[in-house]
């Protein structure tokens, strides 16, 4: 999922925005917490988006920031990459235009329906 996200946001960006992503398996492992950030460590990061979910990414940045002084900003995120960039399960815009205009006209001038 991580690979497929970072690919299809430098697609639509049109250019190497996300530079590496990472999706461990997250486990209560110290060893694995020290390669995580280790790896974030000698990156050229200065933002690390961190995609958890709601309160463990936070509970994490909150934990870790202190030694990623690399890191500038840290974005906790949730599911919004799986909804958003992976799945895009918007309509077509037109479609939103269009009824977002008969919602609007509907709800000011019921008469006229």
């Amino acid at each position: 999922m991580a690979q497929q996200a970072q690919n299809k946001i430098n697609q639509k960006l049109r250019r190497e925005i996300i530079v590496d992503c990472y999706s461990p398996v997250f486990e209560k492992d110290d060893k694995e917490y020290e390669n995580i950030l280790e790896k974030i460590r000698t990156s050229v990061a200065t933002v690390l988006v961190v995609v958890l979910g709601a309160l463990t990414q936070e509970k994490w940045i909150s934990k870790y920031k202190k030694q990623l002084s690399n890191v500038i900003i840290f974005l906790a995120i949730a599911a919004t990459i799986d909804f958003k960039i992976v799945y895009e399960l918007r309509s077509p815009k037109w479609i939103s235009e269009v009824l977002l205009v008969l919602v609007y006209r509907l709800l000011s001038e019921p008469r006229r329906f």
